[in-house]
C-alpha cells in the first residue's frame, strides 16, 4: 500500500472573464457543419489566453508562499504545461499506440 500527500488550499473564486472571439457552445463546435480551419479559428482564444496566464504564473512559483511550499514539486510543472498551450494545429497530431 502506498500514499501520497495531497495539497490542502483555500482557493479563492475565480470569475471567468470574457474572452473575444472565443467560442464555447459545444453544440456549435461539435457541429458536422464547422469546417476544420473555422474549429481551430474558434479555439485559438482559448490557446492563447492559456498560455498567456501560464506566463503570468511563472512569477508566482517564487513570490507566493503557498505555491513555494510545495517546492520542487511547482518547479516542473510549467514545462509540462506549456506544450498544452500550444495554438490548436489545423491538422490533429497522430500518436503512435
Amino acid at each position: 500500500m502506498t500514499t501520497t500527500c495531497f495539497p490542502a488550499a483555500e482557493v479563492p473564486l475565480v470569475v471567468p472573464g470574457h474572452v473575444p472571439g472565443l467560442v464555447l457552445d459545444t453544440s456549435a463546435l461539435g457541429s458536422p457543419e464547422l469546417a476544420r480551419d473555422e474549429l481551430v479559428r474558434a479555439l485559438r482564444p482559448l490557446t492563447v489566453g492559456y498560455r498567456a496566464w501560464l506566463e503570468g504564473q511563472q512569477g508566482r512559483l517564487t513570490d507566493d508562499p503557498e505555491i513555494v511550499r510545495y517546492s520542487p514539486a511547482e518547479d516542473f510543472a510549467p514545462d509540462r504545461a506549456r506544450p498544452a498551450s500550444s495554438h490548436p494545429r489545423r491538422r490533429p497530431r497522430h500518436h503512435p499506440s
